[in-house]
């Protein structure tokens, strides 16, 4: 069942909340459709799935402006994530999230550091998946000059899931550099690594083959070691694992402006995770956005 029906009712309280202590509300709309490579998460090359992704997302923000500097902000947000040809990877989130911001100093190059935490509940296609997200996030940003902005970011994510494969928890550390090129035209950068866990999945032959020791003893005692099922979410014997070890992740975005408050920005992304056998799993998505906040 789709979360929407209950964001559009949470909205409207909101709303109706915000305008009684006389607090703004912004709101915002933002579309993604892209191309994933090995969408699967596949270590076994000839296995690997790709396919078109889109994501669909709209929130409600309203933030408060306190006399120490400090601004504090509360946001409700809903995302709709569909893959057409492998329906059972799809999940609809919503949640909360809350913030505190604060600027060291006066001027447009002042750090300035927020924080956030967020709960949001997941409805996934596949029931396992199901379940409730945290996250916390701290990040510092300054700006070097008036084209170029720096951030260094770290977070920490826990799914409490309804399957244990599905359960993850991870932490990430990354750094992104923007460039305003023109007032119209902006490109970004950014790299980090995530150490934690997180899922893989495989065809039935090869995952048997995995536990039949073909491709080594350490292989062998590590898959047969962790949380699986058969899912089917990627063909009919699929396996999805739970697996343990960190990623690497590169992203660069051009992003140009096409309206006030309006942007189409184009981003290509690349994970590489690794398990903590040395079983390595490439992602490549290329992904065009179109944002708007009213």
């Amino acid at each position: 069942m789709s979360l929407f029906p209950g964001l559009l009712i949470i909205c409207a309280s909101s709303v109706a909340v915000c305008s009684a202590l006389e607090l703004p509300v912004k709101f915002n709309i933002e579309g993604t459709a892209g191309w994933v490579e090995n969408l699967s998460r596949t270590s076994n090359a000839p296995d690997q799935r790709e396919a078109a992704r889109l994501i669909a997302t709209v929130g409600a923000t309203t933030f408060r402006n306190w006399k120490s500097g400090v601004v504090t902000s509360a946001d409700l947000t809903a995302t709709l994530d569909t893959i057409p040809d492998y329906s059972l990877a799809g999940a609809t989130t919503i949640g909360p999230q809350v913030g505190v911001r604060r600027k060291f100093g006066l001027g447009a190059f002042a750090p300035v550091l927020d924080a956030t935490a967020a709960l949001d509940r997941r409805d996934a296609r596949h029931p396992s998946d199901d379940g409730w997200t945290t996250r916390a996030t701290l990040r510092l940003g300054k700006r070097l000059t008036r084209a170029w902005r720096l951030a260094l970011a770290g977070d920490w994510q826990q799914h409490r899931a309804r399957g244990e494969t599905f359960d993850t928890t991870h932490r990430r550390l990354f750094a992104s550099v923007h460039w305003d090129v023109t007032p119209r035209w902006q490109l970004g950068a950014g790299a980090g690594r995530l150490w934690g866990d997180f899922t893989a999945n495989a065809a039935g032959p090869t995952w048997a083959r995995a536990l039949a020791g073909d491709f080594g003893p350490a292989v062998f005692n590590y898959y047969r070691s962790v949380a699986r099922e058969t899912t089917g979410i990627y063909g009919a014997d699929w396996v999805t694992y739970r697996v343990s070890g960190h990623a690497d992740f590169q992203w660069i975005e051009l992003s140009p402006a096409i309206g006030r408050n309006t942007s189409l920005p184009v981003r290509f992304e690349r994970l590489t995770a690794t398990n903590l056998v040395g079983i390595e799993y490439q992602q490549d998505s290329v992904t065009l956005g179109l944002l708007h906040r009213f």
